[in-house]
């Protein structure tokens, strides 16, 4: 019986990283036209990409983080096992797509619920790995039947080149990373949610002040003397998620404050990752922390001012033209850490100071306002 052929990219780390590989999801369905492709994200990612033009289907697929879970021992098997009947009774991959760079075990748990004639894969980056290496049952070797080996290469190279390398072992003859940009797709109700421009004093100066890691967020009086120190602003925009409301309403009673004549909009937990992604792209500049806020302002193409330690510095961060993109972090021998740090803060985010961050800002701005900004990519 014919019937059509099923692959599954599944994609389970955060929204950043989605971000990151959106690009490369063109040249997979060039290199798979008679699939039926199934792009599998966490839940809460499934609105950003859903619009996709280069797969057919959207799902949500949930970690269950272990040693976290409500549930008894017992109960969490039973769960495990239901995975694997959905698994294997519900859509039937002929390939699975797994393009983790450093999978960490719970990620490699829900990719063992998922077998598949052919499972691509990537081995040899240990970042997330518990101490010890892998269990052997979830060693990427044995969960695909494919692995590229990215041993040799620097773990802290950027993603972007990383992706780029498992496209070219998937059999895609792209290149160059410029061809793997993010890509955002929106709606005309995307764009619509983010008329706010059409009357709000210029220039707007978009902030993402939260990472949903709070060891890589500054402090709150940071954010108002950057403000007191801008040239040019005539409104704040404050971005984040629902968890981020209480300091984000703190940030917009202080901006108010600091500078009563600038006006404040507070946009954090009002907005699907599309409404937000339409949102920064209107603004003439924005500040964010090491978030996907920062990835979806450098995809939309405005000028970006983003803070960030050494934790994974390089990986996720720089990228983008740097005369429109700027990361300033304080620079440490102990780069690398991977937010495993020895020290009592993460002196590389916390010296930087917000005079060195609104000198950045005003640059950009007196570079760039008033200059039309990039198009986003595939809206």
């Amino acid at each position: 019986m014919n019937r059509t052929r099923e692959l599954l990219i599944l994609r389970p780390d955060n929204i950043g990283d989605v971000v990151l590989f959106s690009g490369c999801l063109e040249h997979i369905r060039r290199l798979y036209p008679d699939y039926r492709i199934t792009l599998a994200v966490q839940p809460h990612i499934v609105n950003l990409v859903e619009l996709c033009p280069w797969v057919d289907r959207v799902t949500g697929v949930r970690v269950r983080r272990r040693g976290r879970s409500l549930l008894s021992a017992p109960i969490q098997a039973v769960a495990r096992g239901v995975d694997r009947l959905r698994s294997v009774f519900g859509n039937r991959y002929e390939v699975v797509l797994f393009p983790l760079k450093s999978p960490d075990p719970d990620q490699l748990v829900l990719l063992s619920n998922h077998a598949a004639p052919e499972v691509f894969g990537l081995t040899g980056c240990c970042v997330n790995a518990p101490e010890g290496g892998y269990p052997a049952a979830l060693a990427p070797d044995k969960l695909c039947t494919h692995v590229h080996d990215i041993s040799g290469a620097d773990p802290w190279r950027h993603e972007l080149a990383t992706n780029l390398e498992y496209l070219e072992f998937l059999g895609s003859p792209v290149k160059d990373v410029r061809d793997i940009g993010p890509v955002v797709w929106l709606s005309d109700a995307d764009h619509a949610f983010s008329r706010f421009k059409d009357s709000a004093p210029s220039p707007i100066v978009g902030v993402f002040p939260c990472s949903f890691d709070p060891r890589k967020n500054w402090g709150l009086d940071n954010y108002v003397n950057w403000a007191k120190s801008l040239e040019m602003v005539g409104t704040f925009v404050i971005f984040g998620a629902a968890a981020d409301r209480n300091m984000a309403s703190a940030l917009a009673d202080s901006l108010h404050e600091a500078r009563p004549s600038v006006a404040v909009i507070n946009m954090v937990g009002q907005t699907t990752l599309r409404q937000l992604a339409a949102g920064i792209g209107t603004c003439d500049i924005l500040f964010s922390v090491d978030s996907a806020g920062l990835h979806l302002g450098i995809a939309a193409g405005i000028p970006t001012v983003g803070i960030m330690g050494g934790w994974h510095f390089g990986r996720f961060a720089p990228w983008g033209d740097p005369a429109r993109h700027r990361i300033i972090t304080h620079h440490l021998p102990c780069f690398g850490c991977n937010l495993m740090c020895h020290r009592q803060r993460h002196e590389c985010l916390h010296a930087v100071t917000p005079s060195e961050v609104a000198a950045c800002c005003n640059e950009l701005l007196g570079v760039f306002y008033h200059k039309q900004p990039s198009d986003h990519r595939g809206e």
